[in-house]
């Protein structure tokens, strides 16, 4: 059995102009990820516990979270969220446990103010 579990967290303050860069999550990746979160008071941590008591492999391929602030910047939201898509597509998976609270994502503008 083989459990892939992640977490993405973000409180997003819809008043802050500034987008939360990728940098901002300080992600943790595989390894640093799963004992990132062990024993924690975490969702993810939950996972990994129901998912060692019944014996399953853990696959944790990233955990972040970053402090309230501006919306998410879409080059960020995307690094993340393709980091865990690549995983799960990569094998199949008994369960899939994700912590994701990611409220609002900036989408680069295709626009300058003042073009049409």
């Amino acid at each position: 059995m083989k459990f892939l579990i992640a977490r993405l967290n973000h409180e997003t303050n819809t008043f802050s102009p500034v987008a939360t860069p990728v940098a901002s999550f300080a992600p943790d990746y595989d390894d640093a990820a799963f004992q990132a979160n062990k024993g924690m008071r975490t969702a993810m941590a939950a996972f990994i516990d129901a998912a060692q008591r019944l014996g399953a492999q853990c696959i944790t391929p990233v955990s972040a979270t970053a402090n309230p602030s501006g919306t998410v910047d879409a080059e960020a939201y995307r690094v993340l969220t393709d980091r865990i898509d690549e995983r799960r597509h990569r094998g199949a998976h008994t369960l899939v446990g994700l912590e994701r609270r990611v409220v609002i994502v900036r989408r680069k503008r295709c626009q300058r103010r003042g073009d049409g």
